[in-house]
């Protein structure tokens, strides 16, 4: 039987841990994974998830990052740190692992901005440190994907061309999506490896994470 602290119960602590597992197998991980790292950090996780989870298999190395928390997360004694990802104020080379899920990167709207983002979680990386990513784009590329097929529209007819969009021209688009974040780092001399998260969700709207290592 887990061990169930902070006083949540069998039945909450066996979802939690579910849906735990189901965001680390969108990063290509598993639970017991984290152990081998001595600070991670999850960023955009806004209910601990991943943080309680291992902390019910004596994993203590997750902080959880996000803008705001509930009072009650505050209360728990859950690791936590309020900050968004571009303005995280930690010492350089000080995580081992960067856990970033449809969050920050998923909703940058320039170039710039997610390029500020990516030199932030870069600086506080260890030398042999990576950020993983999930899913495996940024924002701006996609809205730029979305400017080419639906120039000369307005916003309001671009939702309801992607409501009646094509399956096959949806995953034309989130493939093009992510061959283009890879090459916008590409571009810019960084490594990165897009990979397919381990199949736990059969739901999940996007099967690819980028692997950033330190650069």
């Amino acid at each position: 039987m887990r061990e169930i602290s902070n006083g949540v119960d069998s039945s909450e602590s066996e979802d939690n841990l579910r849906r735990a597992e189901i965001m680390l197998a969108s990063l290509g991980m598993v639970l017991e994974d984290l152990r081998k790292f001595g600070l991670v950090l999850d960023i955009g996780a806004r209910g601990c998830e991943v943080e309680k989870a291992a902390r019910s298999v004596k994993i203590n190395s997750v902080v959880s990052v996000d803008r705001s928390f509930p009072k009650s997360i505050i209360d728990s004694g859950m690791k936590v740190i309020q900050s968004d990802a571009k303005n995280l104020d930690l010492e350089d080379n000080k995580v081992d692992l960067a856990l970033v899920r449809a969050s920050a990167y998923f909703y940058t709207q320039t170039e710039e901005e997610t390029w500020a983002i990516l030199n932030n979680i870069n600086r506080i990386l260890k030398k042999d440190g990576e950020q993983r990513i999930y899913p495996a784009r940024f924002g701006h590329i996609v809205n730029g994907i979305l400017k080419e097929i639906n120039s000369g529209r307005s916003e309001e007819s671009w939702i309801e061309g992607l409501s009646d969009m094509d399956p096959k021209d949806t995953n034309f688009y989130n493939n093009l999506a992510n061959i283009r974040s890879v090459e916008f780092l590409e571009q810019r001399g960084i490594f990165v490896k897009k990979r397919e998260g381990i199949t736990l969700n059969a739901n999940l709207n996007f099967k690819e994470y980028l692997a950033v290592p330190k650069f």
